[in-house]
């Protein structure tokens, strides 16, 4: 039978182990999440990287203008630089697949809703939806 005494030097030893592995835990969720670039892409090659600057920026430079003027040459603007960034995604060799072509939807689709006959952005989406259908995966939205 195990006395009071051995008890609590179990307890101690069980509620010690716990703190260490509650923190060992801590420590790979903290250093998982430093590794990762909340809003950005870590791409580690210099060229893709560049690239991906240039059309995020010019992305992000035209949807600020058209959100304060929606004239028909700040849409026409946004229409090619959404479509520019979903052309990036899309031919990246700096992403995985399973990384990219997400992304490469979204940003074809935000084409698609600015302008509804834009050619090359419906091919592209429909390519892109026939090759998660055609392996049996749902189309991300």
């Amino acid at each position: 039978m195990a006395t009071a005494e051995s008890r609590c030097e179990d307890e101690a030893e069980y509620s010690t182990d716990m703190v260490i592995r509650r923190t060992l835990a801590l420590l790979l969720l903290l250093t998982s999440l430093a590794s990762m670039s909340f809003g950005q892409l870590k791409i580690e090659d210099k060229t893709e990287r560049t690239k991906y600057n240039k059309v995020q920026s010019a992305y992000t430079a035209a949807k600020t203008a058209y959100t304060k003027s929606k004239s028909a040459a700040t849409k026409k603007k946004l229409v090619t630089c959404t479509f520019d960034l979903a052309e990036w995604y899309m031919y990246t060799p700096a992403l995985k697949p399973k990384d990219k072509y997400g992304a490469a939807l979204k940003y074809y689709r935000e084409t698609l809703k600015l302008d509804p006959k834009h050619k090359k952005a419906m091919d592209s989406k429909n390519t892109i939806e026939q090759i998660y259908k055609s392996m049996n995966r749902p189309i991300p939205h």
